[in-house]
């Protein structure tokens, strides 16, 4: 995200105050209702006033004392000069943390528990603890929340909320629930 930011920095000098930056990872083909979302951002995105938006939830967890919300880091939409100043320096934050845990009371118990294949909720893969894989995903969600909590310290941070959206969203994670679904039945019936 980092390097696409600095191409739209060096490329796109005149970035209006209405201008929309959309970023995907490659999770929206393997992970997601494309379809729903292209029809989504087709719709709404340009709707959608100043600040970064995104798949928005608040974790079971609270962080110097307030609920932890995040947007999820497979997508963003950052509308205005002041969101995309906001996004790069919460960025550039993250990247300069991204090896560090976040050391919260109870944090490191409610990652372990995301992190725990389940039908419903937390990772799609099963992770083996201490992996090369299970570190690369723990310091990768760190970010995301790291992110997340700087855009909202900034007043940038801006969950989708219409209703529109919900069912969007329950449609979409109906995606993942059965591919965990089916990975947790196939490792009962193979193994």
């Amino acid at each position: 995200y980092a390097e696409i930011l600095e191409l739209f920095k060096r490329d796109c000098p005149a970035i209006s105050s209405n201008d929309r930056i959309v970023l995907f990872n490659d999770t929206l083909f393997a992970h997601h209702w494309t379809y729903g979302w292209q029809r989504w951002m087709k719709t709404f995105a340009p709707r959608l006033p100043v600040g970064v938006h995104g798949d928005g939830r608040i974790e079971p967890i609270h962080i110097k004392g307030k609920p932890l919300k995040i947007i999820a880091s497979w997508h963003f939409v950052i509308v205005g000069t002041q969101a995309l100043r906001a996004f790069h320096h919460a960025l550039n934050a993250v990247c300069d943390a991204f090896e560090e845990p976040i050391k919260e009371p109870g944090y490191a118990a409610y990652l372990a528990h995301y992190l725990r294949p389940r039908y419903f909720g937390g990772v799609t893969q099963r992770f083996t603890p201490h992996s090369d894989a299970y570190q690369a995903k723990q310091k990768a969600i760190w970010a995301e929340h790291r992110l997340s909590m700087a855009l909202d310290q900034s007043e940038m941070l801006t969950p989708y909320g219409q209703v529109l959206y919900q069912g969007l969203h329950g449609i979409d994670r109906a995606f993942p629930a059965w591919r965990r679904f089916r990975n947790i039945w196939a490792k009962r019936v193979v193994g």
